[in-house]
C-alpha cells in the first residue's frame, strides 16, 4: 500500500483517481457504511461538463450552507461566487487544485487546496471547501477527502498543511481535523477574526 501511495503522483489524473478508488476499496476503515467504492476525482480542464457542473452544484451548496451562518457568513462568503464561476481555474491557478468524490458515480463531496502568496509559505498548501452533502455524512467521506490532500501534499514535497474552520459552527469539520493530526496554530493569512480557528498539519515522510 505505501508503494501505490508514494507512485501513484506519477500518474496521469484518470489513472491517479483509479488508484484512489482501489485505495479506498481496500480499507475497511474508509469504505465503512458506503453502498460503493468511494472514488477520487480531480477536477481539471479535460473534466466532462457533467463533472463541472457537479463541482459547482457542491461549491455552491457549501456557500448557502455559510450563507445561513451569521458567525461565519462575513468570513468566506465572499469569494465564493467568483470560485465556483472560475472552477477548476480559481485553485489551480494558485498552485493547487480540487477534488471531487462519489459513490455510485454520484458526485457527494469536494475539497479544494491551494497556495498561499506568502514566501514564508512556500511549502505549505491551504485546504480550502471541505463539503460533503448531508445524505452522505457519517461515511468517512470528508475524512478521504482530506487524506487525498495529504496524499498529494507529501509527493508534492509539501512539509505542511493549513486550514481554518469555525468550530462552533462546523464541529464535525473541527473535530475530523484533530483527529487526522491538525492543531491550533497563529493566522496564516491575515489578521485574526473571531470565531475561526487557525490549524496546521506537519507532515512527515510515511
Amino acid at each position: 500500500m505505501e508503494g501505490l501511495l508514494t507512485s501513484k503522483s506519477t500518474l496521469p489524473a484518470a489513472a491517479r483517481s483509479i488508484v484512489d478508488s482501489v485505495m479506498v476499496a481496500l480499507s475497511g476503515q474508509k469504505a465503512a457504511d458506503t453502498q460503493g467504492s468511494v472514488v477520487i476525482e480531480s477536477l481539471d480542464s479535460l473534466s466532462s461538463n457533467q463533472m463541472l457542473d457537479n463541482a459547482r452544484k457542491l461549491l455552491t451548496d457549501y456557500g448557502g450552507f455559510v450563507a445561513a451562518k451569521p458567525g461565519i457568513a462575513h468570513f468566506c462568503y465572499g469569494a465564493l461566487e467568483s470560485e465556483v464561476a472560475s472552477l477548476p481555474n480559481s485553485y489551480t491557478e494558485n498552485g493547487g487544485g480540487v477534488l471531487l468524490a462519489s459513490i455510485d458515480s454520484r458526485h457527494i463531496g469536494f475539497v479544494a487546496w491551494r497556495t498561499l502568496p506568502n514566501p514564508a509559505l512556500a511549502n505549505a498548501w491551504e485546504v480550502k471547501r471541505l463539503w460533503v452533502t448531508p445524505a452522505a455524512r457519517c461515511k468517512g467521506i470528508g475524512r478521504i477527502l482530506v487524506e487525498a490532500i495529504i496524499d498529494r501534499a507529501r509527493a508534492a514535497g509539501k512539509s505542511e498543511l493549513l486550514l481554518d474552520t469555525a468550530p462552533a459552527e462546523m464541529p464535525s469539520a473541527h473535530q475530523l481535523y484533530i483527529d487526522l493530526g491538525f492543531h491550533p496554530c497563529p493566522p496564516y493569512d491575515g489578521p485574526e477574526m473571531p470565531g475561526i480557528q487557525y490549524m496546521s498539519l506537519h507532515l512527515s515522510t510515511p
